[in-house]
């Protein structure tokens, strides 16, 4: 009985594999068919309707050492639709965005507004929602092309620069599925990070010749390296409201904003001309390892209140003028004396005041406020709003606190 079990099982799998396994391995792999875009650059031209529509196309090359190598492939046309079906022409494959990284635009498409040229991207049901987008200081074509250049792969250059941006105080992402979050509120307004290129040698970046080729590659190349381009990030952001650019930011009013964030929880300091018993006209470099932020809200009267509670997890990293004491380093003994505590608290109530006051003068609700404020005061929010309807955050009132503790 289990003999003849165990025959009828062998015979079904052998009947499965008849049928199933000679398509399996006579299918095309996913890269014959289907080109595999790893970014997307968009550029609104000067003094024309038209677009440039920029593809990153990852191609893998096999060889004794597999290796894959970006390639950028663009055309002009009037909408992103109608280049992405010439592209798919000119390549021969099928065009989707399954493996998209990023999509990057230049500054005039980000001013005219991105959720035009997003359209076709997001009704495309196999991109992901995790693309990052970014502004390009330059032409977005031109960024993808320098990355292709120095045989870097875009997922390293701008999307792990993104992700760690997102836990960075001084830097900025958002992703595709964020955008359109923000996009659909009432006061449609959020932050996009700016990307720029740079020389490798302004910089200070030390071009590494690619592995694949043998030193006599690279003979007579070093005038080419010298003007090779790298993606720099100095944690500038744009200020983004109804899918427009409206102004740029730069990193330290990024981080205004960014004091908001549960996400943004780690970055530097620089406080200068610290002066007391420790330290003589100093300049101290201080690390934020941690940060915890709790937000409370409530009325008082008839005026909403937001209050930010930050705690600082720090260590005073580097002093740049000698202490008055010639004292040798002890890592037992704190540096955080009452005056720099007094700067960094100064320092950092700066910056949320400036994030505040260009949040109300742009009606942009980057910190979500009002949403905040009426999830835990749905009544009196409401009828608040019904006499600052037009400019919510014009009369909240703010309030911050900040509690600095020290990592010895």
């Amino acid at each position: 009985m289990k003999k003849q079990l165990l025959n009828r099982y062998f015979l079904v799998l052998m009947f499965l594999l008849i049928c199933f396994l000679p398509s399996a391995i006579t299918r095309e792999g996913e890269s014959e068919s289907d080109a595999i875009i790893t970014a997307i650059g968009i550029d609104k031209l000067d003094n024309s309707e038209d677009l440039e529509v920029s593809l990153q196309v990852l191609v893998p090359t096999p060889s004794a050492q597999y290796s894959q190598q970006l390639s950028v492939v663009s055309t002009k046309e009037k909408t992103v639709s109608r280049a992405i079906s010439f592209l798919e022409l000119r390549l021969g494959k099928y065009i989707s965005f399954p493996h998209c990284k990023a999509i990057v635009f230049n500054d005039n498409a980000m001013q005219e507004g991105v959720d035009k040229y997003l359209d076709y991207i997001v009704r495309n049901k196999a991109n992901s929602n995790n693309i990052v987008l970014i502004n390009a200081q330059e032409s977005a074509k031109e960024m993808l092309n320098s990355i292709s250049d120095i045989d870097n792969s875009l997922y390293f250059s701008l999307n792990n620069s993104g992700g760690f941006n997102k836990e960075y105080l001084k830097g900025s992402q958002i992703s595709l599925g964020d955008f359109y979050k923000a996009f659909q509120t009432k006061d449609s307004s959020c932050i996009v990070g700016e990307i720029s290129l740079e020389k490798a040698s302004d910089v200070g970046m030390i071009s590494i010749p690619s592995m694949s080729g043998g030193s006599s590659a690279n003979t007579g190349s070093q005038s080419s390296q010298d003007n090779q381009k790298t993606v720099v990030n100095q944690g500038e952001s744009s200020l983004v409201k109804n899918g427009k650019k409206i102004m740029k930011l730069s990193a330290e009013q990024t981080r205004g904003f960014n004091w908001f964030s549960k996400d943004a929880n780690k970055g530097f300091l620089l406080i200068e001309k610290v002066d007391d018993k420790l330290y003589k006209d100093a300049t101290v470099g201080v690390e934020i390892e941690r940060k915890t932020t709790n937000v409370k809200t409530y009325f008082e009267g008839k005026t909403p209140v937001y209050e930010l509670d930050i705690t600082l997890y720090i260590r005073v990293a580097e002093i740049v003028e000698e202490v008055k004491k010639d004292e040798i380093y002890d890592e037992s003994h704190s540096y955080l004396t009452a005056t720099l505590k007094s700067k960094i608290k100064e320092k950092i109530s700066s910056e949320i005041d400036e994030a505040i006051t260009l949040a109300k003068e742009h009606n942009a609700d980057i910190m979500e406020a009002g949403k905040t404020i009426n999830k835990y005061n749905n009544k009196k929010y409401k009828k608040y709003l019904k006499t600052n309807n037009t400019n919510p955050l014009q009369n909240i009132k703010f309030k911050t606190k900040i509690t600095l503790k020290e990592r010895l």
